[in-house]
Parts: C-alpha cells; structure tokens; sequence
C-alpha cells in the first residue's frame, strides 16, 4: 500500500511517499494536494534528520535501476559533512570512468534528504 504524506521542514514543505512501511520518494517543495494521510514515523525521520541526526530509515528502492542502486548504496556511506566527487563515487561502485553517470543518479535520486 501507497501512502503520501506532506510535512513542514525548514526546507519548505516536503511530500514522503512510503510503500509497505519503507519510504520510496521524497519530494522537496511539494503542495498539499497529494498527502493520504498523516505518516508519523516519515515525521519522526525528517525531524530527526533536521535536527542534524542520521536516523536508520527503510528504504524501497524498487525499480531504480542497478547502477543508480550502487551510487546509491556507496553516497549512504560517506560520513555525514564529507564529500565525494562524481569520480570518487564511481570508483567506489565499481565503474572509475562513469563520473557522469553518477551525477545522472544522483540527479534522479529518489530520496534526496535520506540518500544526500
């Protein structure tokens, strides 16, 4: 089952969209119009992650392909106020000249505050 659910941030309005418990999108800047129902361990989530915390969230990742999965899985990794170039997390998921394939994932990443 598909919830959406729209909370204030300090960003602005945010819809979480979960599927079975797991959260499967976010979506800075999003109106109200589309929200179900209150979702509170999404609320729980986003407050701790604005309160500088990196909570454990569920994720589904269904149908994102594999490469973008591996980017994925390799940005989860990097300590919080780290960076990493394209370049970097290309190496690390295995493909050193896919930089710009990184930086495609990453543009089509569907839980941007939980997956920075």
């Amino acid at each position: 089952m598909t919830e959406v659910d729209v909370v204030r941030t300090p960003l602005g309005p945010c819809a979480v969209t979960m599927r079975d418990g797991r959260v499967c999108r976010v979506r800075l800047g999003a109106r109200g119009g589309g929200a179900t129902r209150r979702l509170p361990a999404a609320r729980r989530w986003l407050a701790s992650w604005f309160a500088g915390r990196s909570p454990a969230v569920p994720l589904d990742l269904a149908g994102v392909p594999g490469f973008h999965r591996k980017v994925y899985d390799v940005v989860r990794r990097i300590p919080p106020g780290s960076t990493r170039t394209y370049g970097e997390v290309a190496r690390a998921a295995g493909r050193p000249g896919a930089a710009r394939a990184v930086g495609q994932a990453m543009a089509r990443n569907p839980v941007p505050l939980f997956i920075p």
